[in-house]
């Protein structure tokens, strides 16, 4: 039997329907609204507080990322610097070689290439992009295994991108 809310039922007296209040999800059972406490005026100051305190927020963000552009046009950071001198003397001792690619050609997985990685100069750039270092759990086959060699290549661009190549002979399967 469904009854409206708010209708007196058998039993019930004329005022206990006369009192008929929010219904959440139905049923004979209802649920009160919370009641409202505080001084209005306050509530809205308290308002007008937090939304004039994300605006200066804002403006401060908007701040810093106008400095950090302006430090970006004067020119690369002292990180970068001493990361570019050390590709400059790698590249002199041989151990990345110049190429003729771009990135995407470079990143791209084939039969040999198991993974590439772009903006990776040296071993020790490549290890910080495994779990332990390449120590443990996935990826760690191909530091631990003699299966598997790296090379360091500079792309057209100057980013230097490091390749996983297995180096086991492909052999074509016999039909």
């Amino acid at each position: 039997l469904i009854v409206p809310v708010g209708v007196p039922q058998r039993g019930q007296s004329a005022r206990a329907g006369a009192m008929a209040k929010l219904s959440r999800k139905g049923g004979p059972f209802t649920i009160r609204g919370r009641p409202q406490f505080g001084d209005p005026a306050k509530k809205k100051a308290k308002r007008k507080a937090a939304q004039e305190a994300r605006k200066a927020e804002e403006e401060r963000k908007a701040k810093v990322m106008a400095e950090r552009a302006a430090q970006a046009a004067k020119g690369p950071s002292k990180k970068a610097v001493k990361r570019a001198k050390h590709r400059d003397a790698l590249v002199a001792a041989g151990k990345i070689e110049r190429t003729e690619e771009d990135v995407d050609q470079l990143t791209k997985l084939t039969r040999h290439v198991v993974f590439a990685i772009a903006d990776c100069q040296d071993e020790l750039e490549l290890r910080s992009n495994f779990n332990s270092q390449g120590t443990a759990g996935k990826g760690s086959e191909y530091f631990m295994s003699s299966r598997y060699r790296f090379r360091y290549a500079l792309a057209k661009d100057g980013t230097p991108v490091a390749q996983i190549i297995d180096k086991t002979p492909w052999v074509p399967k016999r039909t």
